[in-house]
């Protein structure tokens, strides 16, 4: 189990400065920094220590809004993999017709051209399948660091 301590002077310390219901910035990048180097099947414990009382509704709060921020950063991740996922299609679509192409114009003897759609569908094939390979196993891994922060064990502690 990883266990991760947040220490908070006052309650400001967590909170967006433009958006009350999201985590700071600091906060949110502190987390995800230490997390890192871990396995991704490890749970999760936020010990929380904070050096005033915090109310119930202040701890709910707290818990919320750490689902929630990363739980948008889930939903983000999914519309990215699918723009990929789209991207990475076109990719090789337009790869197999330059191909297509640099065979049909090899029937009359244009070398450069011929050559250039060739290069054009090698490229486009390559970089399509590149991009469901390694880009796209990229982000499932920061997909699932962001359900262990959704799903992680969330503890407080008065200092």
């Amino acid at each position: 189990m990883i266990e991760l301590i947040i220490d908070l002077d006052n309650g400001e310390t967590y909170i967006n400065n433009y958006n009350k219901n999201k985590l700071s910035e600091s906060l949110y990048n502190y987390i995800l920094d230490e997390i890192k180097g871990f396995s991704i099947k490890d749970k999760i414990r936020l010990k929380v220590f904070a050096n005033y009382e915090l109310t119930n509704d202040e701890k709910k709060n707290f818990v919320e809004m750490i689902k929630s921020n990363f739980s948008a950063d889930i939903q983000e991740e999914h519309i990215m993999s699918k723009f990929l996922y789209l991207k990475s299609f076109l990719l090789i679509i337009i790869g197999i017709v330059g191909i297509l192409l640099a065979y049909l114009l090899g029937n009359y003897n244009i070398g450069v051209i011929e050559e250039l759609f060739l290069i054009i569908g090698w490229v486009g094939i390559w970089e399509g399948i590149y991009i469901i390979l390694f880009d796209e196993f990229a982000k499932k891994i920061k997909v699932k660091r962001y359900k262990q922060l959704v799903d992680a064990e969330i503890v407080f502690e008065t200092n």
